[in-house]
């Protein structure tokens, strides 16, 4: 989470240059999805653990890994939407980038606080 935000910043920044725009909205892109495959790794890895080992951990090890799996069941459609919605406004952003309207402004705008 924290190298997230440490590389997130700098990209924000550098979004207020003209010639950086597409790069960056294309980074944060990746870095989303990216986000997005590691907790569904977790997720699976947990169920996998949880199924395995079933029988032969203690109790509080169990009660902690099934918390993880409730933890990641409730947070993946969150992040899975989230990266539909900036997927949506990067097609957009390109769009009115390499089209005629004046848009573009705005939609970087909204790509930042999504």
């Amino acid at each position: 989470f924290v190298i997230q935000i440490l590389v997130t910043i700098p990209v924000v920044f550098a979004m207020q240059y003209e010639s950086l725009k597409i790069a960056c909205s294309a980074f944060v892109a990746v870095q989303e999805a990216f986000s997005l495959m590691l907790l569904r790794s977790c997720k699976r890895k947990s169920e996998h653990y949880y199924i395995t080992k079933f029988a032969t951990v203690n109790l509080n090890s169990r009660f902690e890994v099934r918390g993880v799996i409730e933890l990641t069941r409730a947070i993946l459609p969150i992040c899975a939407m989230a990266l539909t919605v900036k997927a949506i406004f990067f097609i957009l952003t390109l769009l009115s980038e390499y089209g005629d309207d004046n848009y573009s402004n705005d939609m970087h705008f909204l790509l930042r606080f999504v």
